[in-house]
């Protein structure tokens, strides 16, 4: 099995959500929160590097993209599904890596 995890500080995180809506009851948490939610994912990064990769998710999509596309290609369980050319149209891309 395969964890993707996709890291981003707590500030990054923060500025993309406001600019794409208003936060939720969850959302509204304290930033204490999410930078102990997330040290959590990380520390499990680090105990089974070999089940969770993490992928710097602060760079741009077209980045975040090419890296996912290397883990995948490195992982030969995942050969049959890959094809050529990931690239999707814009309009199937969204706000987000699919």
């Amino acid at each position: 099995d395969l964890t993707l995890l996709f890291d981003v500080s707590t500030e990054v995180a923060e500025s993309r959500r406001s600019q794409a809506r208003a936060a939720d009851r969850f959302e509204q948490e304290k930033t204490a929160f999410f930078n102990r939610v997330r040290e959590a994912y990380l520390q499990r990064a680090k105990i089974e590097p070999g089940r969770i990769r993490v992928i710097d998710a602060s760079h741009s999509i077209e980045a975040i993209r090419a890296e996912l596309e290397q883990i995948l290609k490195d992982d030969d369980a995942f050969e049959p599904y890959l094809k050529p050319d990931l690239t999707l149209p814009a309009r199937e891309r969204g706000g987000g890596v699919r």
